[in-house]
């Protein structure tokens, strides 16, 4: 008899209609033809070649080089028929891409009405503080409409059997984290049907906490090219899952795969934490 392939985004999906022999997971950058089976059409030469060092190679951007690719991969993301904003977490991350967002908005727009920013946490938390400044300092409520989805710990903790129903995934440090991506969601696919994101900035320039601890800059970037490969399967899973669930694209320019391929030119050195001038001042 023939093979029978099924394919899904979800596993829930094939529940109750077919019971497969075997199941895989499609890994990111991969087609599959019955003839082929699974075949890689993305894999660029600093994600495949773990001996290649492009800013070795007279190949490393300059900062200039640098905020224009991450300023390209923004104006990229706004092409869109339909209402849109960014989460606003307070980090770095969406406080970078929203600064290179916001005048665009104005000239796109063509007026003054403010653009939507979304932000969830518990109150006065830091992260919603940071927001709230950030918020300020893109101009305040003429420019920036901050629209903030406030939770408590017992409506999180009701939300875990619906997280991992979308999730699929009992792993806790992603249920943890998607709770408040969900809420986020939610509130945002109220007023608009595409955000901006920062995700992935931390898998492109070492933002991790434990990157304190490599050794060395070869260690760094050999860790950077392992969660970059793993995005598909943890960060940008929880993304994608939780913003889908309310109908929500989201969308990432760090993850632009011109902006990945300039970050990861970067000297790694330039992304490895002095442990000294790090104790030093704190002491």
């Amino acid at each position: 008899a023939d093979a029978l392939f099924a394919w899904a985004s979800e596993l829930k999906a094939l529940v109750g209609h077919v019971v497969p022999e075997t199941w895989i997971e499609a890994p990111a950058g991969h087609y599959w033809t019955p003839e082929t089976g699974l075949k890689r059409f993305y894999e660029p030469r600093w994600l495949a070649d773990s001996s290649f060092k492009p800013w070795e190679a007279n190949a490393e951007p300059s900062q200039d080089e640098v905020v224009a690719g991450l300023d390209a991969a923004v104006r990229k993301r706004m092409m869109a028929d339909v209402e849109y904003g960014f989460f606003l977490s307070g980090g770095v991350d969406s406080c970078i891409v929203s600064s290179l967002l916001v005048p665009h908005w104005r000239r796109q727009m063509g007026d003054d009405r403010p653009i939507p920013a979304f932000t969830v946490g518990m109150e006065n938390s830091p992260d919603m503080m940071a927001a709230r400044a950030m918020a300020d300092a893109l101009g305040g409520p003429r420019r920036v409409d901050h629209r903030e989805r406030v939770f408590t710990a017992d409506e999180a903790l009701g939300l875990i059997e619906k997280i991992v129903f979308h999730m699929e995934t009992y792993e806790a440090e992603l249920i943890r984290s998607a709770i408040p991506n969900w809420l986020l969601a939610e509130r945002a696919a109220a007023d608009v049907k595409m955000v901006l994101t920062g995700e992935g900035a931390d898998e492109l320039f070492a933002g991790y906490l434990y990157f304190a601890d490599a050794p060395d800059a070869d260690a760094v970037q050999g860790e950077l090219r392992r969660i970059y490969s793993k995005l598909g399967q943890i960060n940008l899973l929880r993304t994608d899952r939780m913003t889908m669930a309310h109908g929500l694209e989201a969308r990432v320019p760090f993850l632009d795969t011109f902006f990945s391929a300039t970050a990861m030119a970067v000297d790694p050195q330039k992304k490895t934490v002095d442990r000294a001038a790090v104790t030093a001042n704190t002491e």
